[in-house]
């Protein structure tokens, strides 16, 4: 029953709004008098009526706002609408709609000034308000938030800035406001809460925040930055400052960790023809992007596609050797082609995070190639490649995984050279190998993100 009334309410009010709907009269003709430094045509768009559509009071009134907003951000804060003519036809069927603008005179900006806590602000500190010209409320906005960032860049993170006075002398506009630095801020130590598995100290010494440095805006989203990036770390929260008294703080982050173990396994069987042996396959692939809670990453990949097709991978990486921001992995990894020969592969090297964005890699490897006496005969030789690699690494993205917008780029040169064995007849080789990959993701319209990626090898 219920179920049975409450559709016959929503019937009925469908019913009313169409039948409102309906007495609605239809917007024929929208003009725009009394304009001189904008056209008709624009203050109509910025409207957003459109013709031969219903339209009531409360539309024509929200188109009004409209148009002083899209005045008021172009400068003209003394702007207003006298009135809004309407002319109905004989049966009210149709309107025409005539707004009578004042735009008004454009404010200038006269200037800032700073009283208090003054300080002397960054070299780098350029306003994008400049007096003389039209004011804009964005720009002075930003000002004003860029004059507190000065503040909490050079340790004042308590800075308060607090408008005064706002003086009009004709056309022009001034503003004064007033400064409080407040105390100037020490980091004592990072903490990290909301950890399930990861080590606090894993997360900490990523921030790379020194006790005892004094606050830095920057330097606090750098380390915030780092953590959001860490593979096994879903999301990280802003940071609050916990104060422990003498002007001392420790800086306070909560961590979501996100899932950084996977495990995949596949068995198979093979029968065997002709009354031999069948034959089990499979494929075992293990990642861990944070070992025991510890940062550390290991690798396991194991696959039998057949009797005569096997490959084993394994890869370990240790982070912060000594204490330092450099990374020490190795790789060794075997694989077996169908009887015919063994590639056997071996690699080490170190990862240093020279900038927040820039990392630098280094690597020494060696390939072996071990032919049966088949693989002899079809030509595979026994041969051995040793060399060393060299990998530059820029990332500005926000998420790794999937991100947003931001740019990455990297770029790989190898060169080795490649022993055969004396029976081939072959020569030595020289070889080089370089590789790029450019990615770059920008957010277009709504969820929809544009990613643009060159990848080259040579």
């Amino acid at each position: 029953m219920r179920r049975y009334l409450r559709q016959i309410l929503i019937f009925f009010l469908l019913s009313a709004g169409v039948a409102q709907a309906a007495d609605l009269p239809e917007l024929q003709v929208v003009s725009v008098r009394g304009n001189r430094y904008f056209s008709a045509q624009k203050m109509i768009g910025w409207s957003g009526l459109k013709r031969n559509k219903p339209v009531s009071q409360e539309n024509l009134t929200d188109a009004a706002m409209n148009i002083l907003n899209k005045l008021s951000a172009a400068g003209y804060y003394f702007c207003r609408i006298d009135s809004i003519q309407q002319d109905y036809s004989s049966d009210s069927s149709l309107v025409s709609v005539t707004y009578h603008v004042d735009e008004g005179e454009r404010l200038i900006y006269g200037g800032m000034e700073i009283i208090g806590d003054t300080l002397s602000l960054d070299e780098d500190f350029l306003s994008l308000a400049r007096p003389g010209n039209p004011l804009f409320y964005t720009d002075l906005g930003y000002d004003l938030s860029d004059v507190i960032r000065n503040k909490e860049e050079a340790g004042h993170p308590f800075a308060r800035l607090d408008i005064k006075d706002l003086a009009l002398h004709h056309d022009t506009l001034s503003v004064a406001a007033r400064l409080t630095a407040g105390p100037q801020a020490y980091l004592d130590k990072v903490r990290i809460i909301g950890l399930r598995s990861t080590k606090p100290n894993v997360i900490a010494r990523e921030t790379r925040i020194v006790p005892g440095e004094p606050y830095s805006l920057s330097r606090v989203q750098r380390a915030r930055q780092r953590i959001r990036k860490l593979p096994y770390v879903e999301s990280v929260s802003v940071p609050a400052l916990v104060p422990m008294g003498s002007n001392r703080y420790d800086l306070l982050f909560q961590v979501e960790e996100a899932r950084s173990n996977s495990f995949d396994g596949v068995v198979g069987y093979q029968p065997g023809a002709d009354g031999e042996e069948g034959v089990v396959t499979g494929l075992l692939d293990l990642s861990f992007l944070n070992l025991f809670g510890t940062g550390r990453k290991a690798k396991i990949h194991w696959e039998r596609a057949s009797e005569n097709q096997q490959a084993l991978l394994l890869f370990y990486e240790e982070p912060w050797i000594f204490g330092l921001p450099i990374n020490l992995w190795g790789e060794f990894s075997q694989e077996i082609l169908d009887s015919l020969y063994l590639e056997r592969f071996m690699a080490a090297g170190a990862t240093w995070p020279a900038l927040d964005v820039l990392s630098l890699k280094g690597s020494i490897f060696q390939e072996e190639v071990l032919p049966d006496s088949v693989g002899e005969l079809v030509g595979i030789y026994k041969s051995t490649e040793r060399g060393g690699a060299l990998e530059l690494e820029y990332d500005t993205r926000d998420y790794i995984d999937n991100p947003i917008r931001g740019i990455y780029y990297r770029s790989r040169a190898a060169a080795s050279i490649k022993d055969y064995t004396a029976t081939s007849g072959l020569e030595n080789a020289d070889i080089r190998h370089y590789e790029t990959d450019v990615s770059w993701s920008y957010p277009v319209i709504g969820r929809q993100i544009l990613n643009l990626q060159v990848h080259g090898r040579f």
